[in-house]
């Protein structure tokens, strides 16, 4: 299994910290959020990692190399990052996720570390990670089913309040399989 870590974005939204910069290379108690991201990898025996760069790309070769913690680092570059979004990023990385099965992260998550050890040992080939949707969140919602698969993904215009309590956000941590990456994924 290997990592395909997104990590495109301009991060405007941290103003100075990310001006020449990207996000994931922003310190947290001292240590780049990439580089916890990287660990939580490791100790789960990824060994493998490709990270789509674009904003501050010069960056990553000259912090992380070819290898972090005994992971073997390439790079996808997205040229036309100020103008696409993560959806873009991934493909370009389509070649990569059709050759293995992957763990597909934003470069700039907080996360427990456990959450990878969990997605890989999850007896389905494909894992969305979720939260319980709060108030204060952005971006893709979902609804899960009573056998926990996602039914259906919703824009913050499509929810109705009164099923807050059955919505969860997309942590933007997932476990694909090489199968569904060919097959359904990057066909669709």
């Amino acid at each position: 299994m290997q990592a395909i870590i997104l990590a495109a974005g301009m991060g405007k939204r941290l103003g100075e910290l990310t001006r020449n910069s990207t996000k994931c290379m922003v310190k947290v108690d001292g240590k780049r959020l990439i580089e916890y991201a990287l660990d939580a990898l490791a100790a789960q025996g990824i060994r493998k990692a490709v990270i789509v760069t674009g904003h501050g790309a010069d960056e990553f070769p000259s912090v992380l190399g070819s290898s972090y913690a005994g992971i073997g680092i390439s790079y996808v570059h997205n040229p036309d990052y100020a103008r696409t979004n993560n959806i873009y990023s991934l493909f370009l990385a389509r070649q990569e996720m059709e050759a293995d099965d992957t763990i597909l992260l934003e470069s700039d998550l907080i996360f427990d570390p456990v959450i990878i050890r969990d997605c890989i040992l999850h007896p389905s080939p494909n894992v969305a990670v979720v939260a319980r949707f709060e108030p204060w969140m952005d971006g893709t919602v979902t609804r899960l089913g009573d056998d926990h698969d996602i039914t259906c993904f919703l824009g913050k215009k499509e929810m109705v309040e009164a099923d807050l309590a059955h919505y969860f956000k997309t942590v933007n941590i997932y476990k694909l399989s090489k199968k569904f990456c060919r097959e359904k994924f990057f066909p669709f």
